[in-house]
């Protein structure tokens, strides 16, 4: 008898799809511990997870399915609190609840579309530009365009696109730094040494699964 989660693949449960490949699906949680708890599973049944053929399917596609639900989520989080300021829509109707949704999602491609072209000026990745300052310093300029309307020619309103571009290049999100102390499993707050010597490992490993009974 197939599972549960055989029966999400197939569609025969419904659900609410966050990524998808060949291989994996990955569906919001219907029990969620936290907002956008989201589950991935392989689309062949198994017993265990390491009973799946290592080389079909592969750690690098489950991992890039997992970065793919991040960015899915960490969207979703900007949509519903930046632009719509909240977890719910304002509008009481169906006809108005599509019209709410359709609008943020067009003022999120425009702040996309911003974004790209910011980094671009930079010579950045996209996503060291910020949504949130993005959106804020598109805001006021689009503020300003309503209020200079018909006093400002074109040529002045592309420099002041251009301008707002550099302000939000300069407040691009930095590159990580260098951890102080190596990742560790937290110890107890004791007179235990700190840990501040990185160890790391070359070479071939050998894993061994073992299966309890």
């Amino acid at each position: 008898m197939a599972t549960i989660f055989s029966r999400i693949v197939e569609g025969e449960i419904p659900s609410y799809k966050v990524a998808e490949n060949s291989k994996f699906y990955a569906f919001l949680d219907i029990n969620p511990l936290a907002k956008g708890h989201t589950l991935v599973i392989p689309k062949k049944e198994v017993d265990y997870i390491f009973d799946l053929d290592e080389k079909l399917y592969p750690a690098r596609e489950l991992l890039d399915l997992y970065a793919l639900r991040w960015e899915h989520e960490i969207y979703y989080k900007e949509l519903k609190l930046h632009l719509s300021g909240g977890d719910l829509l304002q509008s009481h109707t169906p006809v108005t609840a599509a019209q709410e949704v359709a609008a943020l999602l067009m003022a999120s491609s425009v702040i996309a579309e911003q974004r790209s072209e910011a980094a671009r000026s930079g010579n950045l990745q996209p996503l060291s530009i910020s949504f949130l300052k993005t959106l804020d310093k598109m805001s006021s300029l689009w503020v300003v365009f309503e209020a200079s309307h018909g006093i400002l020619d074109e040529e002045n309103r592309q420099e002041l696109v251009a301008r707002i571009r550099e302000l939000i290049v300069r407040e691009a999100i930095p590159k990580r730094r260098k951890r102080s102390c190596p990742r560790k499993v937290r110890q107890p707050v004791s007179s235990w040494p700190r840990l501040t010597k990185n160890e790391s490992h070359e070479g071939d490993f050998t894993v061994q699964i073992v299966n309890f009974p």
